[in-house]
């Protein structure tokens, strides 16, 4: 063996593996619940025309999920925002905690609204056939506290300025 050999780990490095693995649990974990808790929340929202969440029973990636990944969802999940087209522009405008970016598995919360942006070249059939729906928001949820991330989610579901035809007034 020549002297540029690997070395077996000094204490000192084997320590700050075992952190680092301890430190991608604990985000990991907390990707997941607070994707958990962001999926509840959008699908009681009346501003929300419907959730793809892999961690919904009636999600068609349900079985997946369960099988792949432990019986946990993962932190992606995608949404429709009543009133369409427009409707998820302003509401992804009006993001503030969560960055507008289009990568996925960040340590922070980040949205993509793939009609405007990622596909925005392809006409309304291409992006039909893609996938992609003009309201559908994707979202990568991080591990900021989740009330934060939610109150974001809310205060931009109320910057789309519509009441959806009386639906969210009260009787």
């Amino acid at each position: 063996m020549s002297s540029t050999s690997r070395r077996p780990p000094t204490s000192r490095a084997a320590a700050a593996c075992t952190s680092a693995r301890r430190e991608r649990c604990y985000r990991r974990e907390r990707h997941v619940e607070n994707a958990r808790r962001v999926a509840e929340f959008l699908r009681g929202d009346a501003r929300v025309a419907w959730v793809n969440y892999a961690g919904f029973p009636d999600s068609p990636y349900h079985a997946l999920a369960q099988r792949y990944l432990g019986g946990r969802a993962c932190s992606l999940l995608t949404f429709g925002v009543k009133g369409g087209f427009e409707a998820s522009k302003k509401f992804y405008d009006a993001l503030g905690l969560v960055k507008r970016l289009v990568n996925m598995g960040d340590a922070k919360s980040l949205a993509c609204h793939p009609a405007s942006t990622t596909h925005r070249q392809m006409s309304e059939e291409e992006q039909r056939k893609a996938g992609v729906r003009p309201e559908m928001i994707r979202l990568s949820i991080g591990i900021e506290h989740v009330d934060d991330i939610i109150a974001d989610l809310d205060q931009a579901l109320g910057a789309t300025g519509s009441d959806f035809g009386g639906l969210l007034t009260a009787p």
